[in-house]
């Protein structure tokens, strides 16, 4: 659930994200929230600051493919050329 509005953030906005995590760990039990003073349990820092770019990126082509799958090249060029490389570069 966390992951989810994390993710909603970048469609519904940052301001609505932050609301609805702080009601969802409001609503949580006290035993199933994390210890503030550990990592994350996603590892993303890991990804942030251990991992090379290249390999984030490679993942991700790799998960986009597989949902996709036999229209993953069109539908990535698409998104290349649609007057912005963010949004392909966002999705790998």
């Amino acid at each position: 659930m966390r992951e989810a509005l994390i993710k909603a953030g970048s469609i519904g906005g940052l301001p609505k994200a932050i609301n609805a995590l702080l009601s969802l760990k409001t609503a949580t039990p006290p035993s199933l929230l994390d210890d503030p003073l550990t990592s994350s349990p996603t590892s993303r820092s890991i990804e942030l600051y251990e991992m090379p770019a290249s390999q984030i990126m490679h993942r991700g082509q790799t998960f986009f493919d597989k949902i996709y799958g036999k229209v993953a090249k069109r539908v990535m060029g698409q998104m290349d050329r649609s007057g912005t490389e963010d949004l392909g570069i966002a999705s790998r």
